[in-house]
């Protein structure tokens, strides 16, 4: 028995749906696949295709809360006590996707799995979202498990038993995963990580993932002023409060707005180097701060 819940917001749902749906009745297991739309307004007409499939749930909520806060809904319009959490924007790489999640939970009273983020080759090598999920995200589950609460993703996780919600504070795009694994490392949660991935197919443009960069790193500095993540659990952070402790993150502020800006435009037209990508979150952290 598993339920498969997918947050959404303005992405067509209907094709990841049906592929689950497939393997669901393989599998020949009692089933939920609930979307929930968190006040979107695109694609709300073949979204609600989704409700004609045989245990397949599609709602439109009238209130936004953001990713976390609509996962918690999820979780709890959820029926059954395995809950496997998929993005709206993933598809599963292997046929047997689902057969590998429902082996994993009846071997294990309590755990979360993290079943791994890849990408298809594209043909656009400067797409920064390609190349930072390529580089950053797509790894193999024998290095994930050396860190496994470090590389914990919610975008393609299995909950057996496991009733934790999302932290509601976290209203924003950005880092509910990592607090996420913050509450399930000190609960002492046994955490897993296998390579039963999904593609992640929504690849932004370059302009909107840098915006998206920027309310993130917004986002990381209000939890860290709540309290709820300590300064420093990201690379970002401790650079930046390293830099502080010795009085030079004056020097960044003053240099900000003509190395930033720069920053900017050589990633929108190049989407690399990373490295380069990384400068410009500090020098974003450092003047919201």
């Amino acid at each position: 028995m598993i339920s498969i819940l997918i947050p959404c917001y303005n992405y067509p749902s209907v094709k990841l749906v049906e592929a689950l749906y497939k393997q669901c009745k393989s599998a020949k297991i009692a089933f939920e696949i609930l979307v929930s739309e968190d006040a979107g307004y695109q694609f709300l007409r073949d979204n609600n295709k989704i409700n004609s499939i045989e245990n397949c749930h599609y709602k439109i909520q009238k209130t936004n809360l953001g990713r976390a806060g609509n996962i918690n809904r999820l979780i709890n319009w959820a029926q059954f006590e395995t809950k496997l959490i998929l993005d709206c924007d993933v598809m599963p790489k292997q046929d047997h996707f689902i057969k590998t999640y429902i082996k994993i939970s009846k071997q294990h009273n309590a755990i979360a799995c993290f079943g791994g983020i890849c990408y298809q080759k594209i043909s656009d090598k400067h797409n920064l979202r390609y190349n930072y999920g390529v580089k950053r995200e797509a790894k193999l589950a024998k290095k994930r498990q050396k860190k496994p609460f470090k590389y914990l993703l919610t975008s393609n996780i299995l909950l057996v038993n496991i009733n934790q919600l999302f932290d509601k504070h976290i209203k924003t795009y950005g880092y509910e995963d990592l607090v996420f694994s913050n509450q399930l490392y000190k609960k002492n949660t046994k955490v897993l990580h296998l390579d039963n991935p999904v593609y992640h197919c929504n690849l932004e443009s370059n302009k909107t993932y840098l915006t998206k960069t920027e309310t993130a790193i917004k986002t990381l500095i209000k939890l860290e002023k709540l309290n709820i993540l300590n300064p420093g659990q990201t690379n970002i952070s401790k650079l930046y409060h390293n830099l502080k402790r010795l009085y030079l993150h004056k020097v960044l502020l003053l240099l900000n707005p003509i190395i930033s800006q720069k920053a900017y435009k050589f990633l929108l037209l190049n989407g690399k180097p990373l490295w380069l990508f990384d400068l410009y979150k500090l020098f974003c952290f450092c003047k919201n701060y």
